[in-house]
C-alpha cells in the first residue's frame, strides 16, 4: 500500500510550525533592545531563522511534489527537470515520522503559546519594553524559558521528519546511520551555542530591570528548559 499521501497533511502542518516557531510575532524598536557587542551569536540569529524557514519550505515543497507526482496527481511536465531521477523513492508514511511530526506540533504549539501569554514583549531581540511586565504565569511558572523548549522540540521534529526513513531527502541522499548520528551531534551543539549564552544574557537582563520581582520569580522557578533537570 502506498502510503506516501498521508505524509502531506502531517508535512505541510510540520513546515507550518517551523514557519511560526521562527517568524517574530513583534519587533522591538532599536532603542528598546539590549546592545549587541562584538562577535555576538545574536547578529546573525535574523539571517539564521530565514535560512532554516526557507530550508524547510524547500524541503517540504520538493516532497510534495515527488509524492504527488508518484500518485499521479501531478503531470510530469510541471516537475522541475532535475528533480525527475527521485520522483520514484520509496516515500513512505512511518511511526519514527509520527513521532517527529508530534514533536514538531507541540514544539511550534507551546512557542504560540508563550508568544500569546508574553503579548508584544515577546520579540526575538533581547529587549526591555515600554511598561514591560514580568511574566510569570502560564508555561513560565513551570519553566523560565519555555518559548527555547518549543523551539528545540520543534527544531528536532522537523530535522526528524525530514531524516527518518521514508522520507524524500532520506531516500534521496541515503543517509546512513553514522551521517544521521553526525546531523543530531550538529543539531545539538548547534542549539548549546546559540541558547544557552541567550538564556544568560535574558536572564541578566531581566534581573536588572525587574530585581526582586525577578529574583523570586526564579526562586519558585529555578529551571530554565526542564523541571528537576535544567
Amino acid at each position: 500500500m502506498n502510503t506516501s499521501l498521508l505524509r502531506l497533511p502531517f508535512l505541510l502542518s510540520a513546515t507550518y510550525g517551523v514557519h511560526k516557531s521562527m517568524t517574530p510575532p513583534h519587533l522591538a524598536p532599536a532603542e528598546e533592545r539590549l546592545p549587541i557587542r562584538g562577535l555576538d551569536i545574536e547578529r546573525a540569529a535574523p539571517a539564521f531563522a530565514i535560512f532554516t524557514k526557507v530550508t524547510f519550505y524547500l524541503l517540504c515543497a520538493t516532497e510534495t511534489l515527488a509524492i504527488l507526482s508518484a500518485n499521479d496527481l501531478l503531470p510530469v511536465r510541471y516537475v522541475p527537470l532535475h528533480l525527475m531521477p527521485s520522483l520514484n523513492l520509496p516515500i513512505r508514511f512511518t511511526r519514527p515520522y509520527l513521532f517527529f511530526w508530534s514533536c514538531a506540533i507541540i514544539g511550534s504549539s507551546l512557542r504560540v503559546c508563550c508568544y500569546r501569554i508574553m503579548s508584544s514583549f515577546f520579540t526575538f531581540e533581547l529587549s526591555i519594553r515600554k511598561d514591560h511586565k514580568l511574566i510569570t504565569h502560564g508555561p513560565y511558572s513551570i519553566v523560565r524559558h519555555p518559548s527555547y523548549v518549543g523551539a528545540m522540540l520543534c527544531g528536532i521534529g522537523a530535522v526528524g521528519c525530514h531524516l527518518s526513513g521514508g522520507s524524500w531527502l532520506s531516500s534521496y541522499i541515503n543517509i546512513t546511520p553514522v551521517g544521521w548520528l553526525s546531523a543530531w551531534a550538529f543539531t545539538v551543539v548547534l542549539a548549546r551555542i546559540a541558547l544557552v549564552p541567550r538564556m544568560n544574557k535574558e536572564d541578566r537582563m531581566l534581573r536588572d530591570a525587574f530585581g526582586k520581582e525577578w529574583e523570586d520569580w526564579a526562586q519558585r522557578v529555578p529551571y530554565r528548559l526542564i523541571p528537576w533537570v535544567y
